[in-house]
């Protein structure tokens, strides 16, 4: 189901109306939609144009959640220019860098930069939640799952029950749906290790992906046992600080204990 990552034909107007006659449209990016994104270079000028072609995709919600994360103080794309008519939105261009291939390069940087991306959180939790936003539930969790099975797999040739895959996620899902329950820090572990049980029947139903996927889960595995445990022990009790000092919950952590609570 991906999308050749070809312009569209009638970017060039777009561009040439909105100031950028002339400028080079590289492929960047595609995405589990029919949206796609390209870096639009014009001398020293760089922007990103986004391709959301109707009627399958609209981007007005993205405006709408770009223009209020701005206006609440936050980084978003700036939105240069749109055609909504034809789905093209013209965008600020954030630049190539991105976490992971930064921390790759200095891993110095880890608490530093994870500790900013909780600033953010703290920062849109200390604000009303935008209006209009659904609620999350079990319906919308299984549309974001389908995703893979509906993109992703197709895209890497994977054979995939996706009946089942639904229905095994459902399984891990609707309990959490339906629990009212506060959450806490022993629950969730106890929901998570539930769910982790309850995952191998979803993994159950996926083909293996060859070499690819066997070397991307070692590599994985890798990763979790060298990193992960110093990653938490390191940051867990900062981030829930940092909640506590704009308002969040009381909380308690030892970081060397076996349990851990919230008050």
């Amino acid at each position: 189901m991906a999308n050749p990552m070809t312009p569209p034909p009638h970017a060039p107007d777009f561009l040439a109306a909105s100031g950028w006659a002339g400028a080079e449209i590289l492929p960047l990016a595609g995405d589990a939609s029919f949206r796609r994104y390209f870096r639009v270079v014009h001398g020293n000028r760089t922007a990103v144009l986004m391709d959301a072609p109707p009627p399958h995709e609209d981007p007005q919600p993205f405006i709408a959640v770009a223009e209020w994360l701005i206006g609440h103080g936050l980084s978003a794309p700036e939105i240069l220019a749109r055609d909504l008519d034809r789905g093209l939105l013209l965008l600020g261009d954030f630049g190539s860098e991105r976490l992971r291939e930064t921390l790759d390069d200095d891993p110095r940087r880890e608490r530093e930069l994870y500790e900013l991306a909780t600033d953010v959180l703290v920062h849109l939790h200390d604000n009303p939640p935008m209006p209009g936003l659904k609620p999350h539930g079990l319906d919308q969790w299984l549309e974001e799952l389908a995703l893979f099975t509906d993109w992703y797999c197709p895209a890497v040739g994977a054979a995939v029950d996706a009946a089942g895959y639904q229905a095994a996620w459902r399984e891990v899902l609707e309990p959490i749906a339906n629990d009212g329950e506060k959450p806490t820090f022993d629950n969730t572990i106890v929901a998570l290790e539930r769910t982790g049980r309850l995952l191998d029947r979803a993994e159950a139903t996926l083909e293996p992906v060859a070499e690819d996927g066997d070397q991307l889960e070692a590599e994985q595995r890798l990763d979790t046992g060298q990193h992960h445990a110093r990653f938490v022990e390191r940051l867990l009790q900062g981030v829930l600080d940092r909640f506590a000092r704009f308002g969040g919950p009381g909380c308690f952590v030892d970081a060397g204990a076996p349990h851990r609570s919230l008050a």
